[in-house]
């Protein structure tokens, strides 16, 4: 396999006529066994996690491991990829098929996380995790691909924009009261 080529199979690679680049030097895995991928997962999820507490403004709860492996789970409508350069764990995302049941209903894939280390962005991984969740949505018949991105996120922000996501949809929170 070149390097910098997809190994999923989901007719997501580049073609043989693409020229590679110096940006080029990774390579993009889908995860199937959550257990064997975990050592390699672990500190990327733990340094997303430093990356969003300034913005969420809180850190993951105590029993986010646990969480996180119950909600992180590959199968038919979970995907986890993972992006290494020179074997070693530089990027991940995961995402999920969903389906809305309103007027009209809707299929898609829900893009929970990206996230790339520091000194490995703006090397295209980014794009290419996209590419691979674009294409694994659209062999699963999703129509769209949603993601959530925080209000104070500027970097995610642009990142989507960029890609041609548009704001579709303000969602709002607060933290839950106490009933009295």
């Amino acid at each position: 396999m070149r390097s910098g080529q997809l190994s999923l199979h989901l007719g997501c690679c580049r073609s043989a006529d693409e020229r590679m680049t110096a940006e080029d030097d990774f390579v993009i895995e889908e995860v199937r066994d959550l257990d064997t991928a975990w050592p390699v997962l672990e500190p990327l999820l733990l340094e997303s996690h430093a990356y969003y507490m300034p913005i969420v403004g809180c850190g993951p709860p105590d029993d986010w491991r646990r969480e996180v492996q119950e909600g992180f789970q590959p199968g038919a409508a979970a995907l986890i990829l993972l992006a290494k350069v020179a074997n070693e764990a530089a990027a991940f995302a995961n995402a999920a098929i969903r389906s809305s049941p309103g007027s009209p209903p809707q299929r898609f894939a829900y893009l929970d996380n990206v996230y790339v280390r520091e000194g490995m962005r703006g090397r295209g991984i980014g794009r290419r995790l996209l590419a691979g969740v674009e294409a694994w949505a659209a062999a699963k018949g999703a129509d769209t691909i949603r993601l959530d991105v925080f209000a104070n996120n500027d970097l995610g922000f642009e990142l989507w924009q960029r890609n041609g996501f548009e704001v579709r949809l303000h969602t709002m929170s607060r933290p839950v009261k106490a009933w009295p």
